[in-house]
């Protein structure tokens, strides 16, 4: 019930993830935080473990955090999962990582299966991406989000829109 979120300064703005923990669980104490330089550092590659350029933004964002003693943080933004084991050595082994963008994968998944809409293909398809940010750098990152590029068109979304 001590939940920490951390995100980028739009996503923590506006308020939505503190809001639905607040319906959920209206006793819970919540430490917003944004962390708007975990985006760079990931999208240029200092995502290695024990990077003390990216050691050092981490216990500079987090510090307030920890301190706070929350038991759950809540890695709010798609890049943060890829700092999740220094997050996580920093935070501390009593403290539980939510990365929400696979919770939100796995709760789909869920969704469409109760409502019988899952097409019971295996590969094959066709992917879209959107993202928030210029897609230019998005084919150059796939790798490090993905695994592999599956193709498909790449579209900016105005986020705030949302």
């Amino acid at each position: 019930r001590r939940v920490g979120l951390i995100g980028t300064a739009a996503t923590i703005r506006s308020g939505s993830y503190a809001a639905v923990i607040r319906d959920m669980m209206p006793d819970a104490k919540i430490t917003a935080r944004a962390c708007p330089l975990f985006v760079p550092l990931v999208e240029n590659g200092y995502v290695n473990d024990g990077n003390p350029v990216t050691r050092l933004v981490i216990a500079e964002y987090l510090e307030e955090v920890r301190a706070a003693g929350v038991d759950t943080l809540i890695l709010g933004c798609t890049h943060y999962p890829l700092l999740k084991k220094m997050i996580g050595d920093f935070m501390g082994d009593d403290v539980t990582l939510i990365d929400a963008g696979k919770v939100t994968a796995q709760a789909a998944a869920a969704a469409l299966a109760d409502l019988d809409l899952l097409s019971g293909r295996t590969g094959g398809g066709t992917a879209r991406y959107y993202v928030s940010d210029t897609p230019d750098n998005f084919t150059q990152q796939e790798q490090l989000f993905l695994g592999e590029y599956a193709g498909g068109p790449v579209e900016r979304i105005a986020i705030e829109s949302y």
